[in-house]
């Protein structure tokens, strides 16, 4: 008995909740007409609440209620407004063009735009309008179907177009080719036998149509859509049926101008004529500021400038360019807390939300980006077009090295994987193909789980796919086997059915496929401060500081002159919209916002270097201000105070304080005490760069697969000196240095290049008579070492010596120069010690040395190959200054309180920014000193 008192008494509760809504919401329920305008500003839950209570007073069940919603984001303002006032079930809340039954398998549709690439192909050879190259092909493709969802929102079965013979023929056969095109298209949709989310969305609506019952109200759309504008007269139409239109803001005759905001519900009402929806606007003055900032010169409608009231709550800055924006971000943000308020940052550029993302991301702001991702970011796809690439040749070692790396992210290789396949993938590039960088990196890891991978990649570069969809499954089997999820979008039926002769051009489509998607935007999250959004996303907003960006001519409004790939003349004749017809959108985007109780406009007079100019819509709101003796608070001071002092806070941190020139002092037992004759340069004039290098052990590795540079450069002309001056020919030498340059470069332009200034300085050597007179080779890449001993402390000096000359039992002692040549000066002084250094080491063996000299080998066809002595003749002298100079150099470094320091005595001012400089943070201490 108890337990059957209970069930009924939870039925009883739930039909309560179903019939007995809480008291606050009766008081909502009024009259609103069945077809009507919002006011502008008005938050339409307001209505819809006093919808849902009047239905429910005449006796409906709530759940017999339909609401539509134009958007997700309308749909979830309204659920949750909803469920504020009233416990218990809601109505059906759902977005108008959602699908009514569960979406089909569409493994067996066609993608649209893989159809169309393959029509392209097909038709290439035809029309001369069409490119070769998948790049532009794949732009020619979006454009077309820019255009076809502009027939599909107009409900075009069949273009027209008109005086198509008066057009250029290259273009007269294009637009043509866009109507027929356009017809198999349209009639493959029927058919069911293509997905398209344009005409997924057509029959939504045309299924919503036929569908209705019950109490339904449709809020939020502007009727834009032919399918939309039929949905709207059958709500119209049902017994039942309301409709709620975003607000108007001027006359009727507004309605045919392209850039005023009513602009946009011209179509509906055409259409629906007689039938006027009910305007629902109040005559305040804010509403009549917007009427006067949206009339054209000629048709301003009032005799007065409005009111101060009706500015208020409304804010302009100009900002002198994008630097300035943190700050301001800044200032609005402390009085959208002030408020209690979140801040809505509003803008249609992307770069500037991205901007204002990272401003406050810097901060620690909770932030809700509400942004499409680029897809081409995401792990699973960036694995398979690392793949593609690796496939078709591209970059190899970095691409061995990113796959290696992925691998081992997913758990299907060892850690230690990637560090012993370095030692491979930074050597410079061997000129190698793709299997033969593979079969040596399988090689250099054997035995390894890459033996298996190895073979398969060799398997599909020998025998490469002849069709596009068969790569791409090739291309998902190894994604899959190495540990990869599936990724849907990669199916075969996403790509063309094209044939395909090598990996290069399906890794083209490959890229083409990915730039063209996007992941969803993460949730909302709760407790957020800021949200950014775009001009559309902003249309279901209604409460907080909203805070507008991106007011410059270009930006907003933003005209296409040529949308969808089209000119106007073009359109035209193809009965399209103008390109003008977006403006309208625009403005009434802008129009929704400006009627918001607190808005700050922002504008900036330079970005990225290129002066803007402001929006005419901010041009009209100046005029009208002054013309109203009103003048509108500007942020900019608060927003430069806010800089400063966030700056000054930054100065403050410690974290942020720029560093110092580093002073190690490290034990005497881990100080070098082996240097070789290039280092003992860095030793006097930097001496951090050894600190870096022999005491904590560290190197700069390579990139993957460098190319040549001129270590390469320095090495193979050192290589061609020497066999010339072994007696060797100089055609024998060049064929030598060609199989050479063959095995370590692959481009024919770099390979050509780097050959002929070889042949150019081993000539100009070869007639100076570097090898003739009366001194004779001795030794040539001669390996010396000595030691360098001062009160019991050591240095080992070791290197080579390019050339040795003897003659009547004295040397000369000769270095190869490709670069700048020290001078007499710097050598005198030690400060360029490689020489000398050289001729010491040879005179603690007993060798004599008479001369030192540099030979210059410019690849500078202009500057001629000549020798350059120094010492000014007294060679024992300078070396004795040498030993003097060293000895005391150890002296001081056997000082334990004697530090590295960096840069003690540069050369020039020139900063390299590698490994040592990056440890030393040298920018920042040298820009402090300066």
């Amino acid at each position: 008995m108890v337990c059957v008192m209970m069930v009924y008494g939870a039925m009883w509760e739930v039909q309560g909740l179903l019939k007995k809504p809480k008291g606050p919401l009766n008081a909502m329920a009024a009259e609103i007409p069945a077809f009507a305008h919002l006011a502008p500003g008005q938050d339409p839950a307001e209505l819809v609440c006093g919808w849902v209570e009047r239905h429910l007073n005449l006796g409906h069940d709530i759940q017999d209620l339909t609401i539509m919603a134009s958007s997700v984001r309308l749909l979830s303002h309204l659920r949750k407004e909803l469920s504020r006032q009233r416990r218990g079930f809601l109505p059906e809340i759902l977005v108008v063009d959602e699908r009514m039954e569960a979406e089909e398998d569409g493994d067996g549709l066609v993608d649209a735009f893989s159809w169309l690439m393959e029509v392209l192909a097909i038709s290439a050879s035809d029309y001369p309008h069409i490119p070769h190259s998948v790049q532009a092909r794949t732009k020619l493709a979006d454009d077309m179907l820019t255009i076809f969802d502009e027939w599909i929102s107009d409900d075009v079965a069949k273009p027209r177009l008109t005086d198509g013979q008066l057009l250029p023929g290259r273009i007269a056969k294009h637009a043509s080719f866009l109507v027929e095109i356009y017809g198999q298209f349209r009639g493959m949709l029927m058919a069911g036998q293509m997905r398209y989310p344009s005409w997924s969305r057509h029959l939504a609506l045309a299924a919503r149509a036929q569908a209705l019952c019950g109490p339904t109200l449709l809020v939020g759309s502007t009727g834009s859509m032919a399918s939309m504008r039929l949905l709207m007269k059958a709500v119209l139409a049902h017994d039942q049926g309301s409709v709620l239109l975003p607000p108007r803001f001027g006359r009727d005759d507004d309605l045919h101008d392209p850039q005023h905001p009513d602009q946009v519900f011209a179509p509906l009402l055409k259409e629906l004529a007689p039938l006027q929806p009910a305007n629902l606007a109040k005559a305040d003055g804010r509403t009549l500021l917007m009427k006067a900032i949206f009339d054209t010169a000629n048709k301003f409608g009032w005799d007065a400038p409005p009111s101060a009231e009706a500015f208020e709550g409304l804010s302009l800055t100009k900002l002198d360019n994008a630097a300035e924006l943190p700050g301001l971000i800044l200032a609005a943000l402390e009085d959208a807390r002030a408020m209690g308020q979140e801040l809505c940052v509003i803008s249609p550029d992307a770069r500037m939300l991205r901007h204002a993302h990272d401003v406050l991301m810097d901060h620690h702001v909770r932030v809700d980006s509400g942004m499409a991702q680029p897809l081409v970011s995401h792990p699973p796809m960036a694995l398979r077009l690392n793949i593609l690439g690796l496939l078709a040749g591209d970059n190899m070692p970095v691409r061995l090295a990113v796959l290696l790396r992925d691998g081992v992210r997913v758990g299907f290789f060892d850690e230690e994987l990637p560090a012993q396949a370095d030692k491979l993938l930074r050597r410079p590039n061997m000129g190698w193909r793709p299997g033969q960088w593979i079969q040596a990196l399988a090689q250099e890891l054997t035995p390894s789980p890459f033996d298996g991978l190895a073979q398969i990649l060799l398997t599909h570069l020998a025998a490469p796919p002849q069709h596009l969809a068969k790569a791409m499954e090739v291309v998902e089997e190894i994604s899959v086997g190495l540990g990869m999820q599936e990724l849907g979008m990669w199916g075969a039926s996403n790509f063309p059915k094209l044939n395909i002769t090598h990996w290069a051009e399906a890794h083209q489509h490959g890229l083409a496929h990915a730039s063209r998607l996007s992941m969803p935007p993460l949730p909302a999250r709760s407790n957020i401060e800021v949200r950014l959004m775009g001009s559309i996303a902003a249309r279901a907003s209604f409460k907080g500081l909203f805070l507008v960006l991106g007011l410059e001519e270009g930006s907003w409004p933003s005209v296409e002159a040529s949308r969808g790939g089209l000119s106007t003349a073009i359109r035209k004749k193809l009965h399209l919209k103008q390109a003008e017809w977006r403006l309208g959108l625009q403005a009434h985007d802008l129009a929704n916002l400006l009627v918001k109780p607190h808005v700050h406009l922002v504008t900036i007079a330079e970005k990225a270097a290129q002066p803007q100019i402001s929006s005419r819509y901010v041009q009209r709101l100046q005029a009208i201000a002054e013309l109203a003796k009103v003048k509108l608070p500007d942020l900019r001071p608060r927003a430069l105070a806010t800089q400063m002092a966030m700056e000054q806070r930054q100065r403050m941190d410690l974290r942020a304080q720029p560093a110092k020139p580093p002073m190690p002092r490290p034990d005497l037992a881990r100080r070098p005490r082996s240097l070789s004759i290039t280092q003992l340069e860095h030793w006097i004039r930097d001496p951090y760069r050894i600190y870096v290098r022999m005491v904590l052990g560290l190197q700069e590795w390579d990139a993957h697969g460098r190319g040549w540079d001129a270590r390469d450069s320095g090495q193979l002309i050192h290589d061609g000196l020497e066999a010339l001056a072994q007696g060797a020919r100089m055609e024998d030498v060049l064929v030598q240095s060609d199989a050479r340059l063959a095995r370590m470069i692959r481009g024919h332009a770099r390979r050509h290049v780097v050959r002929g200034h070889l042949a150019h300085i081993l000539q100009a050597a070869d007639a100076a008579g570097l090898w003739r007179g009366d001194w004779t080779i001795d030794a040539l890449e001669e390996t010396l070492e000595a030691v360098m001993e001062v009160e019991g402390h050591e240095l080992r000096i070791h290197g080579r010596a390019d050339r040795l000359d003897r003659r009547q039992g004295l040397l000369r002692v000769l270095d190869y120069k490709t670069g700048a040549l020290p001078s007499k000066k710097q050598v005198g002084t030690h400060m360029a010690p490689q020489l000398t250094a050289t001729a010491w080491i040879l005179s603690q063996s007993g060798e004599q040395v008479a001369e030192l000299a540099y030979v210059q080998l410019s690849e500078d066809r202009l500057k001629n190959t000549f020798l350059m002595e120094v010492g000014d003749g007294d060679v024992a002298d300078l070396l004795a200054s040498f030993e003097a100079r060293m000895k005391k150099r150890i002296m001081q470094f056997a000082d334990p309180t004697l530090a590295y320091t960096s840069r003690l005595s540069p050369k020039n001012d020139k900063l390299f920014g590698d490994l040592t400089e990056q440890l030393a943070r040298t920018l920042e201490w040298v820009a402090e000193e300066d």
